[in-house]
């Protein structure tokens, strides 16, 4: 699994085994970090790195280049622009920080909170930092050396999380998130040039560069409109509401779509340079596509069933009891992850056959879905308002993905609605056998919570497999051809 060479269909193959341990490994260890800093900080604490970070994003927000995935898509030979791309990198870094210490009161400012100030302008250090990361980390993906990219990534995460629970044991406040992310990101850093030989230099192509933002000025875009959906809830909350609730809104969020994130996602490093390999062959793209829609929703959708289910005590067992006001909004943002898991298969896909443009567009309707409703409904119901106005912009987003997908590989809703109808009636029953025994042995202690967790998944697969024989649905085969090449 470990090696370097083969067909792309080996590498594809392989690629998907490390990327999902990289996954599990990461959300593991992520995990742990949540529940300590849900144990040791306050939602204050952690809404205030939330304004923070807002406002570090809004700064790099006109400064997207998109170069990354350029170079990812890009077959012809790139190596030759990538001292151009560091070179752009680190001077965007420099301007990025010294832009965003000046803009820090600023955000305090449209935020009322001053505390912000001291937080952001800390954070401008990342913009460094980053800047000067090996550039020649994107080949691992291009390359589909996934195995170097699986060190990459967890190494990383690793000295993240141990640095942000040590801090968070010393300092007990939002600074231990502050010294963390900048540690972590050091880390990335060193790791860049440990796992890859290439060495940048300074040097700039201004052809080279005009070559790749012709294919990375969408994703730039995309990525400015893709702030606006992505974020624009979190400021809304931020400016209408306080730092506490931008805490309890974005925890809910982050666990709310983790089944989509965590079995959706999890194949979106493998399958965009894989669709790039096959983009000129429409009938192995739908084909590949349809049989991972399949394999995809089979585990994504009684991840979402139970979390619901379970929601009130995942909560109370994993982040503790002051973090409870959460759930009410965790219940709509389950349902905007599920509703968005078309959005990770589909995008790859888009990406792959060279059609960057959707993104952008995908974007685009979702911020006018979003911002036509997210003031008053928070005015309204709080952040569960938010979150339905979130909802309200993900739905035009999806709409326009799937005539889009339908026209390039002929992938209709009748196909899609199809792939999942045995995953919906198993989760269902799974949910209400759950429930039922809810309410004759409570849920009053974690061990308890992982035995529901555990029975729950025995239910759901046994009921799967015996609907998959009785209807004929070719489930089980799709499993065995992802197992194999994906």
């Amino acid at each position: 699994m470990w090696g370097d060479d083969g067909s792309i269909g080996t590498k594809t193959a392989r690629g998907g085994a490390i990327v999902f341990v990289s996954r599990f490994l990461s959300k593991f260890i992520l995990l742990f970090r949540t529940i300590v800093i849900a144990r040791l900080l306050f939602p204050h604490d952690v809404g205030l790195f939330g304004l923070a970070s807002l406002v570090m994003t809004i700064t790099e927000l006109p400064f997207q280049t998109g170069f990354n995935a350029a170079i990812v898509q890009d077959k012809n030979d790139v190596k030759k622009h990538l001292d151009s791309v560091w070179t752009v990198n680190v001077l965007r870094g420099f301007l990025l920080a010294g832009l965003l210490y000046l803009i820090a009161p600023f955000g305090a400012r449209f935020f009322n909170n001053e505390l912000v100030v001291p937080i952001a302008r800390a954070l401008s250090l990342l913009y460094i930092i980053t800047s000067f990361e090996n550039v020649g980390i994107i080949l691992l993906e291009k390359e589909m050396k996934f195995n170097r990219k699986f060190f990459y990534d967890i190494g990383g995460i690793v000295i993240q999380v141990v640095s942000v629970v040590i801090f968070a044991l010393l300092f007990r406040n939002v600074w231990a998130l502050v010294a963390g992310v900048i540690t972590g990101r050091a880390g990335y850093v060193f790791l860049s040039y440990l796992l890859h030989p290439y060495r940048p230099r300074f040097n700039f192509d201004l052809s080279g560069a005009r070559h790749l933002y012709k294919y990375g000025k969408w994703v730039g875009i995309a990525g400015i409109v893709s702030f606006l959906v992505a974020q624009g809830d979190s400021v809304t909350v931020g400016k209408l509401i306080d730092a506490p609730n931008l805490a309890f809104y974005q925890t809910a969020f982050s666990l709310g779509i983790l089944p989509v994130v965590e079995t959706v996602s999890v194949l979106g490093g493998v399958l965009f340079p894989f669709f790039a390999n096959i983009k000129d062959d429409a009938v192995r793209l739908k084909s590949v596509f349809l049989r991972v829609s399949k394999f995809i929703y089979a585990f994504m959708v009684p991840a979402a069933f139970g979390l619901f289910i379970l929601a009130n005590e995942v909560v109370r067992f994993i982040y503790g009891p002051r973090w409870l006001p959460m759930v009410p909004v965790l219940y709509v943002i389950i349902g905007y992850g599920f509703i968005r898991s078309f959005e990770y298969l589909a995008t790859p896909l888009l990406l792959g056959i060279g059609k960057p443009k959707t993104t952008f567009f995908n974007q685009l309707f979702q911020t006018i879905g979003l911002f036509s409703l997210i003031v008053p409904l928070t005015h309204r119901f709080g952040i569960v308002g938010t979150a339905w106005a979130a909802v309200d912009g993900l739905l035009a987003g999806q709409v326009y993905l799937l005539f889009t997908v339908r026209k390039e590989i002929r992938f209709g809703l009748r196909t899609f609605l199809r792939g999942m109808y045995i995953p919906l009636a198993a989760s269902t029953t799974m949910s209400l056998v759950i429930w039922e025994l809810k309410n004759i042995i409570p849920v009053n202690a974690l061990y308890v919570l992982l035995g529901y967790v555990a029975l729950g998944a025995g239910i759901y697969f046994g009921v799967l497999l015996l609907l998959d024989r009785i209807f004929k649905d070719d489930f089980y085969n799709s499993f065995l051809w992802v197992k194999k090449n994906i």
